[in-house]
Parts: C-alpha cells; structure tokens; sequence
C-alpha cells in the first residue's frame, strides 16, 4: 500500500504546484481554419490578342500586323501540314512577305480576302501538290496572281529549295544555318523568328543526324564554310551525328535544347538574346504549328522572339521571363498569337510572371507563414497583421513572410497590399487570410456535476487558494494556477509526438488508443523508493514540470502526470476533454478494503462525445497496471466511480480492474 499512499502525497503536491497550470485547453487539426480572400479587379495587363475565329484567320490578323499597308509578296502553307512551312519564316522575312494558309485543295475565303488587301502580284506556294493541291494553284492563277511553288520531293528537298530563295532575295550567301528535328514542330518554331532575324536558311534532319544529300550538295555550292550551324534541340531529337555531318560546310557549330520543347525555346531565345532588337514577346501555343508559323514572321518583322507556353511553365522558362520577360521597366507587351483555345489568358499571365491577388497564412504555432502571388509589376507589398504593418516589400519575387510574433491563443487577420504600376497605370489590389483557433477555457466547458467532483476546488476564491484532503487525512492549503491553454513548448510536443508516432491512415480514436498503450509501455511511475518522487519535485522546482513534458518527453509522472498528458492529447485531437480530480476508495460492505477505510485524493480524464461524458484513465498503479482504459461510461466503469461513506455517496472508486475483472 506504500505505492498507493504515495501517489496521494506527489498528486498533492504537484497539483499545487502546476497540475492545473497543465491541465490546459488545445485545438484540433479539424478546428483550425484559414480562411483566404481576395480583392477583385480588372487589371490592364500589357499584353494584346492576334487572333481570328481560326487559324486561317489568324493567319490574317498576323498579316494585318505585319503589313497594314500591303505588301507585293505572300507565302501560302498549308495549314494541316508544318513540314514544308515552318522553315519558310527566313524567306517570308527576305521576301518582306506574310505567310498565309490554305486547306490542301481550296484557298479559304478569309486568305483571298488578305491577298487582295495586301494588293500581292506574287504567292508562294511552299510544298508540293501532296500538301497543296494543283487546284489551289489554279485558283489563284484564275486571280490574276503569279504563282510560285517551292518543293523538293520530300520535307528535306524542300527546305533546300526554300534556303535557295531566300539566297535569291537577299543576292547573299548566307554566313550560318539552322538545324532543326524533321520528326516534329517544337523547335522548329523556336529557330523561326531567330533563324529570320539572321537570315539563316532552317533544315530538317532526322533522328539519326545524318544530313540528306540535297541540303549537303546546297552547302557544298556555299563555295566556302558558312561561319556557325545551329542545332536546336538535344540528342534525342537529332543524334551527336550531326556534328561529323556538318563539320566540313561550316566552321564552328553549337546546340542548344533543353529537357523538352519547353525548355529547348527557352534556351534558344536567351542564347540569341542579344539579336532581338524588339522590346515586345511573341506567345504561341506548344501545342500546335500553325498560328507560331505565321505569327514568327510578324515575330521576327520586329525583332523578337517567339515564345510557347503552356498551363504550367518550367523553372527554365521562368527563369527566361525572369530574366528578359515583360515588365513595367522595359514598358514591353506580350503579343498572343490565337485566340483563348491556344493560349488562355492564365497562359499569358504565367509568361507575365502576373498572378492574380491571393494570400495563403501556414499556422507554425508561434508563427505565421504567408504567401501570396507574385507581381512581376511590383512597386511594393504591404503586410499586415489586423491594423499592424509589418513589412514592406520592393522585390517583386518575394512572396513570402513569416510572423514570428504571434502565440497559440489567439486569431490572426493578415492582408497583403498589392502596389504596382502596368503603363503608367497604378493598381492597388489586396489579399487577406485569416488563422482561426477555436481553444477550449477548462472552466467554461465543466458541467456542474463535473464542478461538484472537483472537491479540490470547492472552496476556491478570487485569490485561487483551495484545501483539499491527502492520503493521512490532512488537511492543506495549496496555490491554485489560472487554467489557460499548453504552453507552447507543449504544443511543440505534441505535434512532435504525432508526426513520430501517427499515421494519416489512423482515425482520432485510433491516436487516442496509441498513446495510451504508448504510456502504459514507455513511462516510469515515480516514486518515493525508486527515485522519481525527487526527479518529480526536482522538475517541480526549476520550472520544467507540465504534464506533457514529463510523460512524452521525460517519461516519467504520476496519476496526474499520466491523465494530464493524455487529456492533452485528447485535447490537441480535437476531443472536448478535462482532467478531474476526486478521490479514491478502498471498502466495501464485507470489510475488504486493500488498505483498510483510507481513500486518497486521484485523478483521471473525462471526455464529452456527442453530448454523453465518457470517463478514461491513463494510471499506472504497478501490479494494478490493468486500471487503464479509455471513454467508458460511468455506469460500465469499475462500480461506477462511486462509493458510500458515512452514509453519503461520493464519486470515486471502491474496486479495481485486475485482468479485466472488478475486484472489490
């Protein structure tokens, strides 16, 4: 009974030390909210749409562009085939030409429409009849027009033909070329704009990097090595043996891809930076050929690259914008090539490196982290907490901030205010965020029956001392700490604990089961004759004691150490749960009492669930240790907590478990 009259004695003591002071309310994971909203406004971005009702028409708005006043010269492609018209970008440039499309047998409306704009004389037609039908020819012979048509026998034979006159309108050799996948589009459209800037014919090579004959014959008739071959695209596009290929027509070459056709643009137009003359971008889909096939001809008209995007950039593509995008400072605009099916509006702010208002707040217990959304526009952010600025921000790429501030208890309101200029136009748009927690006042949540079994606080006044009776039947006077919430160490300990130790897969219960098999295998009941009773008060002293350190941290506790810890577990899952403190009682009517009439001072847990008050128990009482259970009503739980002395019933016990059965 030693064991037993000991627990008495620690329970006293440390309760007036701190037992309540532990004894503090929590927030779940399902409490806490955050909660986000943002301003909404219209912001004129600089960006501009080219674009028809589809890409023949497109191809019209892009000529618009390109030659409002006319032009003598068109180049006609066709639309459902990029083969034989993306290396035509160089010509369409040396030529002062559009580039317009066709369907393979009947020039559509919308295009003879743009001719007759344009006031041409003379169409090129790139391709030949198996793209482009005789019949397409005819009809635009029947209109008066001088038709030109530029094939070779295969996509191969007519990239040569192109390059040939494109070498008859400029009277020049040229000095360096481009080679691109004859297999698919993407990088052919990221050499166009380029590759017209410099005017340097584009080749197609297959996969194996051999050169066909035609285009080695064309660089043969150069009479002398051209200065630079350019390959676009990595090896898996063209093979490492088109570096052997190329090595007798020119004197140095390069390649320049990246990890898809994403990148491969990006690449490309940061290495030829320097020879884009224009302020402005050009933006096509990835994802098809046709409107980046007649907008590089506008693209490079005006001496700037033309980009493809989609949902999602690359960290090389934003690296890219980042680096030479639009901004306020260059006073550029994004020139969109289609219309909202080829690159929606999202796309283009993505390039913009815009993203509408928005704040996100991550609750880090002591902290708040915030994010919101870059603004490549930026004059400044604001941050606030409620009314408090808390910083100031000039760099547009840093979206984050981290409040280090703040504590558990309370909610926090935060707002960040956007300030940026888009040509000379001032927006001020915000976002706010809220962190919401729901805590849980120990006093407020007692039902008055739970207030009665507080003997312990019955005679409490507005100094907070109370009396309460030990295992001897001594009266005492002890301190009485106010009962707010865990302190933050405790708290720190908890999501500790149950990122360690729970799965996403667990259920409340479930984690509630854990820690208290967890308890009943890992902690040390201390006391007097081995040690813990000194660490105990030792802790009590240099102001370490709470009930969570002790058990998840130290392992070492008692009756209230034990029900503590997992009523702020409970607590900290989101149960409404609070420690009680009642007494013990050891008789029954035959006499057998386990330690005569005496009945001490205990604690132990409650739990309300669905309007129904459970009761549960973390004690470890040694050889008793089967005293551990979890959320059984009072009625099902060891003759239900209750026992009579002196005729009048009180809460309490008056039988022990002892493999699983009551023992009186």
């Amino acid at each position: 009974m030693l064991k037993k009259r000991i627990l008495s004695t620690v329970c006293a003591f440390v309760m007036g030390m701190s037992c309540f002071a532990g004894m503090q309310g929590a927030f779940s994971a399902d409490e806490v909210g955050i909660t986000a909203s943002a301003a909404t406004a219209t912001v004129n971005l600089p960006m501009t749409r080219i674009s028809g009702a589809n890409r023949f028409e497109t191809a019209v708005a892009v000529s618009k562009q390109a030659y409002p006043k006319g032009a003598a010269n068109v180049i006609l492609a066709s639309d459902s085939n990029y083969a034989d018209a993306l290396c035509g970008s160089p010509l369409a440039k040396a030529l002062s030409a559009p580039i317009l499309l066709t369907a393979k047998d009947l020039v559509p409306n919308a295009t003879t429409a743009e001719i007759t704009r344009l006031g041409a004389k003379n169409v090129y037609i790139l391709g030949g009849t198996a793209v482009v039908d005789e019949a397409v020819e005819a009809q635009l012979k029947e209109s008066g027009l001088n038709v030109v048509r530029i094939a070779g026998d295969d996509r191969y034979g007519t990239s040569t033909e192109v390059a040939k006159h494109m070498q008859q309108a400029t009277g020049k050799t040229p000095v360096s070329a481009f080679f691109v996948s004859a297999i698919d589009y993407p990088d052919a459209i990221s050499a166009s704009s380029i590759a017209a800037v410099k005017d340097s014919p584009i080749f197609y090579v297959n996969r194996t990097g051999k050169l066909d004959d035609k285009i080695k014959e064309y660089l043969a008739s150069c009479g002398k090595k051209l200065d630079a071959a350019y390959i676009i695209g990595g090896t898996s596009a063209i093979s490492n043996n088109i570096l052997e290929e190329i090595k007798p027509y020119f004197e140095k070459s390069g390649r320049y891809g990246g990890a898809n056709r994403y990148d491969t643009n990006a690449v490309v137009n940061t290495a030829f930076r320097s020879f884009f003359t224009g302020k402005d971008i050009y933006l096509a889909t990835g994802k098809d050929f046709s409107d980046a096939l007649t907008g590089g001809v506008l693209a490079a008209k005006n001496g700037s690259p033309i980009a493809i995007a989609d949902k999602v950039l690359t960290a090389k593509q934003t690296e890219y914008f980042k680096n030479y995008g639009i901004t306020e400072a260059k006073g550029n605009t994004l020139e969109i090539l289609g219309g909202e099916g080829a690159v929606t509006n999202n796309t283009a702010k993505a390039v913009m490196l815009y993203e509408d208002p928005s704040l996100t707040a991550t609750d880090g217990g002591t902290s708040a982290t915030l994010k919101w959304a870059k603004n490549s526009f930026i004059t400044s952010y604001q941050v606030y907490r409620d009314s408090t600025l808390l910083a100031t921000i000039t760099n547009p790429y840093t979206v984050t901030y981290t409040d280090k501030t703040i504590n558990k208890e309370s909610s926090y309101k935060y707002r960040v205010v956007y300030n940026f200029t888009v040509k000379g136009q001032k927006y001020v748009l915000d976002a706010s965020a809220e962190v919401k927690r729901k805590g849980f006042d120990f006093r407020s949540i007692m039902t008055k029956e739970n207030t009665a079994r507080l003997n312990s606080e019955k005679n409490n006044t507005a100094k907070s001392s109370f009396k309460t009776e030990n295992a001897q039947s001594a009266t005492s006077t002890y301190s009485y700490y106010d009962i707010k919430m865990l302190t933050t160490k405790d708290w720190a300990t908890l999501e500790k604990f149950a990122k360690e130790h729970f799965t996403s897969s667990m259920t409340k219960a479930e984690k509630v089961a854990y820690t208290l098999n967890w308890i009943n295998k890992n902690v040390w009941y201390g006391t007097v004759a081995d040690g813990g009773w000194a660490k105990l008060v030792a802790m009590a002293q240099n102001g370490t004691f709470s009930y969570v350190n002790c058990i998840f941290n130290y392992k070492i506790g008692q009756c209230n150490c034990y029900n503590g810890a997992l009523v702020s577990m409970m607590l900290y899952l989101g149960y409404d749960a609070h420690l009680v403190c009642g007494y013990r009682g050891r008789t029954n009517a035959s006499g057998y009492d386990r330690g005569g009439s005496n009945h001490w001072q205990h604690f132990w847990g409650e739990v309300k669930i669905n309007g129904q008050i459970y009761v549960m128990e973390a004690g470890n009482y040694g050889e008793d240790g089967d005293w551990m259970h979890l959320c059984e009503l009072y009625r099902d739980v060891e003759d239900k907590y209750e026992y009579t002395e002196n005729g009048k019933k009180i809460t309490g016990w008056r039988g022990y478990l002892k493999n699983g059965k009551i023992v009186l």
